[in-house]
């Protein structure tokens, strides 16, 4: 069973599709990822590769859709931590 805050992914799922509203930031602790995009014609772009200790999702913070969507290259862990979390975590006091 994962801990509070964490989520386990098998291999070749998508964590994220582009354009996607969502309200987490996920941190990677085990693993690799693929960050893509799709052009005009429907092909997949490659970004960038990411492992254990990156993070994606920080666009949570304005609010805005997915720029890019992710997959899992390898079976992996991510801590996910929602936007009220992150907000109180930085938060100014």
């Amino acid at each position: 069973m994962a801990a509070k805050g964490q989520r386990s992914y098998p291999k070749n799922t998508i964590i994220v599709t582009e354009g996607d509203k969502t309200d987490s930031l996920y941190v990677i602790l085990e693993g690799r990822v693929k960050v893509f995009v799709s052009d005009d014609s429907g092909n997949e772009v490659l970004l960038q590769t990411q492992g254990a200790g990156e993070y994606f999702g920080e666009l949570v913070l304005d609010e805005g859709p997915r720029s890019a969507s992710i997959m899992t290259l390898d079976a992996s862990r991510f801590l996910v931590v929602p936007k009220a979390d992150f907000h109180d975590f930085v938060a100014v006091r």
